[in-house]
């Protein structure tokens, strides 16, 4: 028997296309929500490599995922903490995340 979770009980992303690199990301959301926050926001990097996103991807840009509870969590860290970081466009699907570039 295969266990499956219900489309209403998994948890929400929210993906953010960021000019800077991936420590910076990691250390200006660290400084803002803590340990505890980071580990509920769930902070992850989409990898370029992706067939898909490796075209689209401008030299010095990175894909963020968060949860979507911590969406302007996230944009607060960044502009608060970093002046080298900067939001392109932020989305709730990649494939959004790219379109009308």
């Amino acid at each position: 028997m295969k266990l499956r979770l219900n489309p209403s009980d998994r948890k929400k992303k929210r993906y953010f296309l960021v000019r800077g690199s991936e420590e910076s990301v990691r250390r200006a959301f660290f400084e803002f929500v803590g340990v505890l926050g980071v580990a509920r926001a769930e902070l992850g990097f989409v990898r370029a490599e992706r067939a898909a996103l490796e075209s689209k991807l401008k030299k010095g840009e990175l894909v963020v995922c968060v949860n979507a509870e911590f969406g302007e969590h996230f944009r607060a860290a960044v502009e608060v903490c970093s002046s080298e970081l900067e939001i392109v466009r932020a989305s709730g699907t990649l494939k959004s995340l790219f379109k009308g570039r």
